[in-house]
């Protein structure tokens, strides 16, 4: 499961596990996020790069068959395989590490957030023993 792509579409974020969307701009989109902003306009919606020319949408199969593993590459030269190979894990590493980077920002915000609010519940808390104090000084 760590090395699931996830859908680059900010509102989705879901693991893509059957068909995705490939952007020649390296963003990655469910099926259904891609066909829906796709039909729209050729624009990327993660980074809102124009998509005009013929493969710079791909819709790709995640879970490819033997036969098309046995095919796709066949007949190519080597180091045409080996440049397609190390695009292709070019583009695997920036997706990683761009949902590295998401996560450690969500974290950071997560965390700012828990000290925000330990402190505002500190300051409630002194409040009410303050106030508590008070209505126990008036009845003695």
């Amino acid at each position: 499961m760590d090395n699931d792509l996830i859908c680059n579409f900010k509102k989705c974020r879901k693991r893509l596990t059957a068909f995705a969307w490939v952007t020649s701009c390296s963003h990655i989109f469910c099926d259904e996020d891609g066909t829906r902003e796709f039909n729209k306009c050729y624009t990327c919606p993660a980074c809102e790069t124009s998509l005009s020319d013929k493969f710079d949408i791909v819709r790709i199969d995640l879970q490819p068959s033997e036969q098309y593993k046995s095919m796709v590459l066949a007949g190519q030269r080597p180091e045409v395989i080996m440049e397609i190979c190390s695009r292709a894990m070019s583009f695997w590493t920036y997706q990683s590490h761009q949902e590295r980077t998401y996560q450690e920002y969500m974290c950071n915000k997560a965390k700012e957030r828990s000290v925000q609010l330990e402190k505002y519940y500190e300051q409630v808390l002194t409040t009410t023993q303050a106030e508590l104090s008070c209505i126990l000084m008036d009845l003695l």
